[in-house]
């Protein structure tokens, strides 16, 4: 997320590419790539150029993708300037990716835990804000305001279905976008002075290992349910150590898994202030080894420090009691 000491230059510059005027990329090769902080990304950027009158002179900005960070740099745009904004998203909806699961629970600030603040509900943005809750909902929510600014602003342009195959730098300034157009199935060219690359890192792997299909994770299905009715013993594989495979992880494990229920439950849990202060220690330790290029353990320090802390004030056998019965676990 886009630190708040940054000025409005800084943030262009880390968005810019080198070489293009005017060509910015989103949220493809940060740290950190949430569902708020790509939004606050997207608004920062517009925010950028309107303080440094980019947005002046009205150019015609382009903004490629359909997610997060697509439509509040869109949105921004369009409510901070006079400019022409055309979204072009290659899908048939916008933050698709967000409609396919109830399971899976976003929560604005939750990463920043045991800081201050974490347990805030309310995304707290400008435009196009949200509060914590399933994924579908929040999408939904979104997805609402965004048609509301489109809808009464007549300077935001939002084509589905339409692909992005090229660019090419002009002459005279800009950049010629060639876009396929699905529904009429040929192609076209159009001009514009700003382009926003907003598609964050991509699509998901469809078959990481062969010839077991991938299940994304906004999937319902990537958090394990009835197909574990039944069965005395089963055995659960995860592989990746990200937000989403621990989250799984902890699914799979748990007789009745509810997302929000469980951040509530290590979040409000008494006795935590011990840990908490460890893991701001532990963190504040890992930057400053990452500073000097110098390796540090994580999951040593997890389990040395913040284990017996843990044991001690009774939240892991708090949680032991929501286990499944019988269920082998391999990570």
């Amino acid at each position: 997320m886009p630190d708040p000491a940054l000025r409005p230059n800084d943030v262009i510059d880390g968005a810019s590419i080198k070489g293009r005027k005017g060509l910015y990329v989103l949220g493809c090769f940060d740290q950190r790539i949430t569902f708020y902080s790509q939004q606050v990304r997207g608004l920062a950027l517009i925010h950028a150029l309107a303080e440094q009158d980019y947005l002046r002179e009205k150019p015609r900005v382009a903004v490629i993708g359909g997610g997060a960070a697509a439509l509040a740099a869109a949105a921004a745009a369009a409510l901070a300037s006079d400019s022409e904004v055309v979204l072009f998203e290659a899908a048939d909806d916008l933050l698709k990716l967000q409609m396919g699961t109830d399971r899976r629970k976003l929560d604005p600030h939750i990463y920043n835990w045991p800081r201050s603040g974490a347990d805030d509900p309310v995304a707290d943005l400008a435009i196009l804000d949200w509060e914590a809750g399933p994924s579908s909902n929040v999408r939904d929510d979104v997805v609402r305001q965004f048609e509301d600014v489109a809808g009464r602003r007549g300077n935001l342009v939002v084509l589905k279905r339409h692909r992005v195959t090229g660019a090419r730098e002009l002459d005279a300034g800009g950049y010629e976008l060639t876009v396929f157009d699905k529904a009429a199935d040929r192609l076209r060219t159009e001009a514009f002075q700003i382009v926003i690359l907003a598609f964050g890192f991509g699509l998901e792997a469809s078959e990481t290992v062969h010839g077991i299909g991938d299940k994304s994770y906004w999937d319902n299905a990537g958090i394990p349910g009835a197909e574990f009715r039944g069965r005395a013993n089963p055995h659960y594989f995860v592989s990746g150590s990200g937000d989403g495979g621990l989250i799984d992880f902890v699914a799979a494990a748990s007789k009745d898994f509810d997302h929000a229920a469980m951040i509530q439950a290590v979040t409000s849990y008494p006795n935590m202030e011990p840990v908490k202060t460890e893991l701001l220690a532990i963190e504040t330790e890992a930057r400053n080894a990452k500073g000097l290029g110098d390796p540090f353990n994580l999951f040593e320090a997890y389990s040395d420090r913040i284990g017996p802390l843990i044991q001690a004030n009774g939240l892991v056998t708090h949680l032991a009691r929501q286990l499944r019965p019988g269920v082998q676990m391999t990570l």
